[in-house]
Parts: C-alpha cells; sequence; structure tokens
C-alpha cells in the first residue's frame, strides 16, 4: 500500500495540526461549605480558580500555581 504523505509532508501536516490544551480547576472549600470563585479581568463571569498547564507541567503543579496566581 502505497503512503498518502511522505514522511516528511506527515511530519509537516502534524506540526500544523492544532495542540491539546489540558486545564486545572481547583475547588477550594471552607469549614463552613463556602467555595472559592474568582471574577478574571478577561471574562464576565465568576469561576472556579484555574487555568491551562504549561509544557512540561503536571497538573498538581499547575493548580498550585494558578491558586497562588
Amino acid at each position: 500500500m502505497t503512503p498518502y504523505f511522505t514522511e516528511e509532508q506527515d511530519r509537516q501536516w502534524r506540526a500544523e495540526q492544532s495542540k491539546k490544551m489540558i486545564g486545572v480547576k481547583v475547588v477550594v472549600k471552607s469549614s463552613d461549605g463556602k467555595v472559592l470563585v474568582v471574577k478574571p479581568t478577561y471574562k464576565p463571569t465568576w469561576q472556579l480558580p484555574g487555568g491551562v498547564v504549561e509544557t512540561g507541567e503536571s497538573p498538581k503543579a499547575a493548580a498550585k500555581r494558578e491558586l497562588q496566581e
């Protein structure tokens, strides 16, 4: 069977495809049942704290970083 693309064409095509992004959200709950929400300056709604996991970062490390930010 003849491949549709050469190896180089396949590599270039894959490099042009969007990459999957992983995001994290953190639920912080007080002893009396209150949940922390934040209001980002770039969105109109309140949300759980969180964000995007950066390249080479674990989801747990991203969650910690996002809470600090």
